[in-house]
């Protein structure tokens, strides 16, 4: 995959190469996880039933079903909220449609957050 880069370089590079100058006009703030981050990923959620596969270390996850008609409605529902800039409404709409979603803690414009991961 690469060489590993430092983030604080990495985002140190991007507010420059939008012409401001990192620490003058954009902070950069360590915040450590907020709620709902994780450190690693889930394959399944707690309501998936899983079944075994010819491998024993490989699970096959039925997903759950959803009705065509309420998932179209739903997505023009997150069409209309985008349109509309109405942000609670999306936010609102995601959770009803993934009810896994967790509303994420949104930062000032001005603001990167970069996270430090506790070693």
């Amino acid at each position: 995959m690469g060489e590993p880069i430092m983030i604080r370089d990495l985002a140190e590079q991007m507010i420059r190469l939008s012409g401001r100058e990192p620490h003058e006009e954009i902070a950069i703030t360590y915040t450590g996880l907020r709620p709902g981050e994780k450190l690693y990923e889930e394959l399944f959620h707690d309501e998936e039933n899983l079944m075994p596969t010819a491998h024993e270390q490989i699970l096959l996850a039925h997903a759950r079903r959803a009705e065509w008609s309420q998932l179209s409605t739903g997505m023009d529902a997150l069409a209309a909220a985008c349109a509309e800039y109405d942000e609670p409404r999306l936010m609102a709409l995601l959770q009803s449609l993934v009810p896994e979603f967790s509303t994420p803690e949104r930062a000032p414009d001005n603001v990167i957050r970069l996270n430090r991961v506790p070693r």
